[in-house]
């Protein structure tokens, strides 16, 4: 049995240990699907390093306590067997992070892990069914003769991975390298010190502090570019490719971050003629008369939100507007528009935020009346 003391301190380094990992866990609730995606494995890792620590603290605290030697043979059983996922879960870590650096990496070795570690749960289930691996008899815990055997399958799968390892130096870096081993290492450190003393077992707490490096040399960087990159993305995301204007989703987003009592002003444009433009001199001058009209709202506006919601319609939001300043602003702007052969009709309304969505409708609705104006006064096809 047990002593009180070594009880109490297992107990104690498994509850602080599992602390750690669920503070880093609950850390990943508020990350982006880029960092869940690249991160999925290692925490897969960490969940069930949490399992095992809850599962070892539970059987000491469990054992001489309760009356039930099958509820306290269940606890223990689940303590043993939990290193086998766990192992499986590093395996496919391990590979996750090798073909991130080599997209064209394949291996088996996760495969063989897999193989041994269920042999080792098959083993560890045989022993403890027959009493062979431990027993419990009064609540109280006593090692069998197979104890000594339960090192055997995680000893061959921590071996074949530190192998596996030492192989992707130039895939994975020293430095990585380095810290993946010592997450094999400080169970092989725990797995010693058991055989030194056989009341110290920190099999789970070696495990959880090789989590821990592994979070704060590699994974942390992996959340860091990641978050970069979901940025990067986010922001081109809001961005039409042909003016750099903001497209429709970044209109969407510029609409909802207009607040309900403050003054906005709308400038619903529209292009002339675009598709005669197209049809007539080719795509690559509609282009150019799409980005001259992007040029000259984004010169007119540059404290508004310019967007191009579609292929020839752009809607300005200035927020804040003052009612005869933005009048003054739209002088100036149908003059630049005029100067450009009347590249675009336009239409715009001031009113309050709260009725962003009709002030931008009644922009619309003034520009249509421009564009009849200019159909009538160039003679040209509505449909163009």
């Amino acid at each position: 049995m047990r002593t009180e003391l070594m009880r109490t301190v297992s107990v104690t380094s498994d509850i602080v240990t599992a602390i750690f990992l669920g503070i880093i866990l609950a850390g990943y609730l508020y990350e982006n699907k880029n960092v869940a995606e690249r991160t999925k494995h290692y925490r897969y890792c960490l969940c069930i390093c949490l399992a095992g620590l809850l599962f070892d603290a539970f059987s000491y605290i469990t054992e001489g306590r309760i009356e039930s030697d099958f509820a306290v043979t269940f606890i223990n059983y689940l303590a043993f067997i939990t290193i086998d996922p766990l192992i499986i879960c590093f395996a496919s870590f391990i590979r996750s992070r090798i073909e991130e650096k080599d997209s064209g990496y394949t291996s088996n070795v996760p495969n063989y892990i897999t193989v041994i570690c269920v042999l080792d749960i098959i083993f560890i289930t045989i022993g403890v069914m027959s009493g062979k691996l431990f027993e419990i008899e009064g609540g109280v815990f006593t090692d069998g003769p197979w104890a000594g055997l339960v090192i055997i399958g995680p000893g061959i799968c921590f071996t074949t991975v530190a192998f596996w390892i030492l192989s992707k130096v130039k895939s994975l870096g020293i430095k990585e390298v380095m810290v993946m081993l010592l997450y094999i290492i400080m169970p092989g450190v725990s797995t010693i010190l058991k055989v030194i003393s056989e009341e110290i077992e920190l099999g789970y707490v070696g495990s959880a502090m090789g989590l821990v490096l592994i979070y704060v040399i590699i994974m942390s960087k992996v959340i860091s570019e990641a978050d970069v990159r979901a940025r990067m993305y986010s922001e081109l995301s809001n961005l039409d490719a042909l003016t750099g204007l903001k497209n429709r989703r970044g209109y969407e987003e510029a609409i909802s971050r207009v607040k309900k009592d403050e003054l906005v002003g709308a400038v619903f444009c529209d292009a002339n003629a675009l598709k005669e433009t197209n049809d007539k001199l080719g795509h690559e001058e509609g282009d150019k008369l799409i980005k001259r009209i992007a040029t000259i709202l984004d010169e007119s506006f540059p404290d508004g939100e310019v967007c191009r919601i579609s292929g020839d319609e752009f809607v300005v939001v200035v927020r804040n507007a003052l009612q005869k300043n933005f009048a003054d602003r739209m002088k100036l702007l149908l003059e630049k528009i005029k100067a450009n052969d009347r590249i675009a009709s336009i239409g715009y309304e001031i009113g309050i935020g709260e009725k962003i969505e009709g002030v931008v409708k009644a922009a619309e609705e003034k520009m249509y009346i421009e564009k009849e104006k200019y159909y009538k006064e160039t003679g040209k096809e509505r449909r163009h």
